[in-house]
């Protein structure tokens, strides 16, 4: 039964913003620290930072490849379903 199950499960990725790590935060060690958790726990930094209204997160993936595109259409959805169509996401830079 489990084998059956197991083979009908359909992996998707998974995408984290976590508060962005830089030095200028005074919290910084508990950033670094909510960022070596999850990397621990095989969830890969992409290098990229969303820019967003009212603050800046690295983009984790629980995928070793990062697809900005399926971020980016991803991110609307959630915009449609949250925040009335739109996405707090003013810019995506790379690292």
């Amino acid at each position: 039964m489990v084998v059956v199950l197991y083979q009908n499960l359909v992996l998707k990725t998974i995408y984290l913003n976590i508060d962005e790590i830089n030095e200028k935060y005074v919290d910084i060690e508990i950033r670094k620290k909510r960022q070596n958790f999850y990397l621990k726990n095989n969830i890969h930094l992409t290098n990229y930072l969303s820019i967003e209204k009212n603050c800046n997160a690295n983009i984790l993936s629980s995928s070793d490849s990062f697809n900005l595109n399926e971020y980016i259409k991803l991110d609307k959805k959630i915009g449609n379903w949250f925040l009335c169509g739109k996405s707090n996401i003013t810019k995506i830079t790379y690292t």
